[in-house]
């Protein structure tokens, strides 16, 4: 998805960036002393060194790169970075340098103060929108018991048709070996009768 240019930390991060980068460019022309801390100058109202205006431009070119793609961590960064600036200056008593070459005088800690303020708001603004789950379509309750039952009623068919052919099966040897038995049963009489009339049917012997 392309980035929202109108968001909190695009925003944040491209302004800020812009100033920064400015600011320590126009203070290079006053001071780009690197002692420790060296030849502190003023410009525009704040105190400003090699140190100071290496640190803001960049921090001012990472914002101006950061806001295509990272407005939302250099968001944090910042307010981190310099949220630690300002609270240090302000210990310091705003005549001092940080680490011995950062200068801190109130002007330079207000401006810190500030861009944590705004990037700590910008990234509280911008929560990261959550994708909803895709729900997963269910079939109708009725279609499901639909189903199950005509599955049943299919079981229910082919065991009858089973046992429909089973007995079957089992009645048709039945009838073949009652069969094969009473054609067995008419046969003795038969025979007993055919014996009976070859009897008969003997002619009588000749007197001697």
């Amino acid at each position: 998805m392309p980035p929202d240019h109108s968001s909190p930390t695009r925003l944040f991060a491209t302004l800020s960036g812009a100033v920064l980068v400015i600011g320590g460019t126009v203070g290079f022309f006053h001071s780009s002393s690197f002692g420790t801390p060296g030849e502190i100058e003023d410009a525009l109202g704040f105190a400003v060194n090699g140190w100071i205006n290496t640190l803001h431009i960049v921090a001012g070119a990472l914002g101006l790169l950061a806001a295509g793609f990272a407005a939302r961590a250099y968001s944090l960064a910042a307010a981190i970075l310099f949220g630690a600036m300002a609270i240090w200056g302000f210990a310091l008593g705003g005549d001092g340098a940080i680490l011995n070459r950062f200068p801190a005088d109130e002007a330079q800690n207000l401006l810190h103060a500030a861009l944590a303020i705004l990037g700590l708001a910008a990234w509280f603004a911008e929560r990261p929108k959550r994708e909803p789950k895709p729900t997963k379509e269910r079939p109708p309750r009725t279609r499901n018991r639909d189903e199950e039952r005509r599955k049943r009623d299919e079981k229910r068919r082919e065991r009858e048709k089973k046992r429909a052919a089973k007995s079957a099966g089992e009645n048709r040897s039945r009838q073949n070996e009652s069969g094969d038995d009473s054609a067995s049963r008419d046969d003795e009489p038969r025979t007993r009768r055919e014996r009976r009339s070859q009897r008969r049917r003997r002619p009588p012997r000749p007197p001697a």
